[in-house]
């Protein structure tokens, strides 16, 4: 029985194969701008340690969720980027997005503190759906469930305690709204005092969202590329400047999100001004 040939580096079939195996040593340029992440994220950890109350502050535990999921999603980015997953790192550039939105849009309502328990009690409702789907899941798939706990998670949503959050539907039918404040993420960007949100929406919920489902703009690069001279260098330059964007983008969506954070001691403007100047991109 004969053995199959292994790809190598000297048949441009084994080098189209390895080209689409990411292995990639950032250069010294590109290492700087994406260890910026690690120091905006230091700066978060120390404004929210600084900002902490000595009473028990719901404003505190409120803004201190929002910029943890902020922080996470920076670190996140970072170990895609540093690995040279920029594509990957497209879903939570989208997901930053999102947070920033959602919270730009809360801030601006006539009284922040009852729009946070809006979006607090629509998070309750949402963890109720999900441990609901749960066992109702595990019950399908022939598992042992808690029948009685099912019970009252689906009397919860079939009462009153989340009427706030449902809908009359065409046929007469009452259904849950998809967002805490009835706006979609179009809604919310245009509704946006900064000008490039919808830049921003349009970037990564179009060009940018070919790499979050994977679709054929996202594979057509590695489809078509080919094994000629110079493949290796153009594809780590095509890389390096999606990394450059990816981080950029991250960082100011995330001094973006400290700004709608009343209860955290806000970044010194100097920090922010040499942030945004180190991170902005080659071609600017």
């Amino acid at each position: 029985m004969s053995q199959k040939k292994k790809p190598n580096s000297t048949d441009p079939r084994g080098r189209r194969a390895m080209a689409n195996t990411k292995i990639m040593k950032l250069s010294r340029e590109l290492r700087q701008v994406v260890k910026l992440l690690e120091e905006v994220d230091a700066e978060a950890h120390d404004a929210a340690r600084d900002s902490f109350p000595s009473d028990y502050s719901p404003l505190y535990n409120f803004d201190q969720a929002m910029l943890v999921r902020g922080i996470n999603t920076l670190k996140s980015v970072r170990i895609l980027v540093e690995a040279g997953h920029w594509e990957m790192a497209n879903a939570l550039l989208r997901q930053l997005l999102e947070l920033v939105a959602n919270i730009e849009y809360l801030s601006n309502m006539l009284d922040r503190d009852d729009a946070a328990l809006q979006y607090v009690r629509y998070g309750l409702l949402q963890k109720v759906q999900q441990q609901a789907l749960t066992l109702e899941y595990n019950e399908n798939s022939g598992r042992s469930i808690d029948t009685t706990r099912l019970a009252e998670l689906q009397s919860a949503l079939s009462g009153s305690a989340f009427d706030e959050f449902k809908a009359t539907t065409k046929d007469g039918s009452l259904k849950f709204v998809a967002s805490w404040c009835r706006r979609n993420m179009t809604e919310l960007c245009e509704a946006s005092s900064n000008p490039l949100r919808m830049h921003q929406y349009k970037l990564l919920y179009s060009p940018w969202s070919e790499q979050v489902h994977a679709t054929p703009g996202a594979l057509i690069d590695a489809i078509m590329r080919t094994s000629g001279p110079g493949w290796e260098q153009a594809v780590m330059e095509t890389d390096e400047t999606q990394i450059h964007e990816a981080v950029s983008m991250a960082v100011t969506l995330f001094v973006e999100l400290r700004g709608f954070l009343p209860a955290i001691q806000a970044p010194d403007p100097t920090a922010v001004s040499s942030w945004m100047e180190r991170v902005k991109p080659k071609s600017a």
